[in-house]
């Protein structure tokens, strides 16, 4: 009939979740009976082993690496102790070692040597750790630090700093201590590299530079401890999360960033009313004329810019999953 688009002949649906249970039982008899089912068990620690090795020596910034047999164990001993804990603790599940994140513990440290495994592993999870409700924090630490002290692998503590990836910790414990005064700086090296403490940056080659920001920046010490943290995750390939209060400067951090770099910036302001259309094209009056061109996050994404987004929280849910699956696969359904 007309308007009716029969499927394709090779057409076919690959469907992923999680088990159902007694909370979610969303399997019913009528969606068992239409697909066949392949269950995936968790992976062993043979095999969880095997992926950090891999990421250790895979292609990518750094020079191949090989974990200590007791920093190897001490991290799988912890993923242990992380599934056992998650059984009576629900909270802690989005700290379990997924595939995806062992991968990433991995690049972390090939990335940077002089980084632990605490430290590697308070980084990747600091977005969700750091914003536990102080008990259930202090457990997962003690559980990481458990599982190195029984291996024999030094803590961040007593390898004389503390751990890498605690954004909200850190800066309470530099604001009570002499070291907030001593604020890491930026230095040059040779080519386009430049350094932000022990963080090293490329800087970019922009086509248009009118659209690398060019801020005011008074160098504060908290604010230079936390470029030195951004930077280290945009040179591991990171997307970035900048969590403050309304006036604290994140776009003026954002900004100085992208200016040491020499990225060129798109901005986009999002609210309760925003909508997908709105999000991939924007309306612009040429000639008298109501003309569609691509939005700041299409720009960004064709031309390998730096995207801004900022007020991310008013977003509503449909517009966050066009920005989770850019983020998370690299790719955008226009139409």
């Amino acid at each position: 009939a007309k308007g009716v688009l029969r499927a394709h002949p090779a057409f076919r649906v690959v469907c992923a979740g999680e088990p159902p249970s007694a909370h979610n039982p969303w399997i019913s008899a009528e969606l068992a009976g239409l697909m066949h089912y392949h269950a995936l068990a968790p992976l062993s620690s043979a095999e969880q082993a095997s992926l950090v090795r891999h990421a250790l020596e895979a292609g990518g910034a750094g020079a191949p690496r090989a974990l200590a047999a007791g920093e190897e164990r001490a991290l799988l001993d912890y993923g242990d102790a992380l599934r056992r804990a998650v059984a009576t603790e629900s909270i802690l599940e989005p700290l379990l070692l997924t595939a995806r994140r062992l991968a990433q513990i991995g690049a972390h440290l090939r990335s940077r040597p002089q980084d632990g495994v605490e430290d590697a592993v308070d980084h990747i999870f600091a977005a969700y750790q750091d914003f536990l409700p102080a008990p259930k924090r202090a457990t997962a630490r003690r559980m990481l630090r458990d599982a190195l002290v029984t291996r024999g692998v030094p803590t961040a503590k007593e390898r004389g700093g503390a751990s890498f990836g605690r954004r909200v910790s850190r800066k309470r414990d530099r604001a009570a201590s002499a070291r907030c005064h001593v604020a890491p700086r930026v230095t040059f090296g040779a080519g386009s590299t430049f350094y932000l403490g022990d963080a090293a940056g490329e800087k970019r080659s922009p086509r248009r530079r009118d659209l690398v920001p060019r801020p005011p920046f008074v160098e504060m010490a908290a604010h230079m401890w936390a470029l030195r943290d951004m930077l280290v995750d945009w040179s591991l390939g990171r997307h970035l999360l900048l969590i403050g209060n309304q006036g604290v400067g994140k776009n003026k951090l954002a900004d100085r960033l992208l200016q040491l770099l020499d990225a060129e910036r798109e901005y986009v302001q999002l609210h309760r009313d925003t909508t997908v259309q709105a999000l991939t094209a924007s309306p612009t009056l040429k000639g008298g004329v109501v003309v569609w061109e691509d939005s700041p996050l299409v720009k960004a994404a064709r031309h390998g810019r730096c995207l801004v987004v900022d007020e991310a929280d008013k977003a509503p849910l449909e517009v966050v999953c066009v920005l989770k699956a850019l983020v998370d696969d690299g790719e955008l359904q226009l139409a």
